[in-house]
């Protein structure tokens, strides 16, 4: 049988911890109730000390274990899942764009002219919408490194295709290639849609932030009147954004494919699609802006640099760019 020969002396219920000391030494220690309790020498302290021990352990596990939970589920309130759906829906609306923007599909005709479009325009017209949400909320320069992301990840997931689609294959057909790259020149329209997609999204984004800036500067905070102003930028900088990305990629992908007359045409058409989208969808988007900066409480205002550098590099200039939120 062990002999007992630890005795408490004092007990402090706040911090946890309990003061003991040895009854032959006379020296004395510190532990914390749950540590202690846990340690090899609890079976030298009394019988009653060893409860009185057990409680105050329990009382620490309890506490601690209701602070862990509340740590925990305020962390999952944190998490961004907003953004993360957001910047998934950009990716796979871009990289779908890429397969799917060679395909002309036809509108029928107005007054003997034939109207076509790249089958890519039904879905391709969100990428506007998804970069004017993100840009109201979370400001230019981290939309500028997501629509960066955005891109490489499209350009390795048309690397692994092409890949693949070079394989040998048993019975010598190699479905890959031909589901996705018979016929349609994906690479030719990858690197069109990428100089497209980079110069339109960089002008929708700047303008929006722009407005956005000196709208700020000029009136502050006006909750009442935030709604239509969201929905003034939105549609100006689409206005611009679309016209500068549907020039771009209907010459660079059906230049020396059709004439230049049937390319006019298929700008014109894809131009009034695209805008007719983000005109009606800025009723929504605006709606969506406002929900997300109140569920994330973030709402960065930033003017844009006119440095080449920091317009081109990934680094965000603090100075230039402040959350808002704490101001409504």
């Amino acid at each position: 049988m062990s002999q007992i020969h630890f005795k408490i002396g004092d007990i402090d219920p706040n911090a946890f911890s309990i003061e003991y000391y040895d009854t032959l030494t006379k020296k004395s220690a510190t532990q914390g109730a749950t540590k202690l309790f846990n340690d090899d020498i609890l079976d030298l302290f009394s019988e009653v000390d060893q409860r009185t021990i057990a409680f105050h352990a329990g009382k620490e596990q309890a506490l601690y274990g209701r602070q862990r939970k509340h740590i925990k589920s305020s962390a999952l309130k944190d998490k961004k899942y907003i953004f993360l759906i957001f910047v998934s829906l950009y990716t796979v609306v871009f990289f779908t764009s890429n397969i799917t923007g060679s395909t002309l599909v036809s509108l029928g005709s107005i007054g003997g002219v034939s109207l076509a479009v790249p089958a890519a325009i039904f879905i391709y017209a969100f990428t506007f919408l998804i970069d004017s949400i993100l840009t109201e909320i979370y400001g230019f320069s981290i939309v500028r490194r997501i629509y960066t992301i955005v891109v490489f990840t499209s350009l390795l997931a048309i690397i692994a295709l092409v890949i693949l689609s070079l394989l040998p294959t048993v019975d010598g057909h190699n479905y890959i290639q031909e589901l996705v790259f018979y016929g349609a020149d994906i690479l030719r329209t990858f690197v069109v849609s990428f100089i497209s997609f980079i110069i339109a999204e960089y002008v929708n984004t700047n303008i929006i932030a722009r407005m956005k800036y000196y709208s700020r500067r000029k009136h502050g905070i006006q909750p009442t009147k935030e709604r239509r102003r969201i929905m003034v930028r939105f549609i100006s900088a689409t206005s611009i954004g679309t016209l500068v990305d549907s020039f771009i990629f209907c010459f660079g992908v059906f230049l020396f494919v059709v004439p230049v007359k049937t390319i006019l045409v298929i700008v014109a058409t894809q131009y009034t699609i695209k805008l007719c989208y983000d005109i009606i969808a800025c009723i929504f988007s605006s709606k969506i802006a406002l929900y997300i900066k109140r569920l994330e409480k973030t709402d960065i205002v930033e003017l844009p640099s006119n440095n080449i550098a920091k317009m081109v590099g990934f680094k965000i200039d603090t100075e230039r760019c402040s959350n808002d939120y704490g101001k409504y």
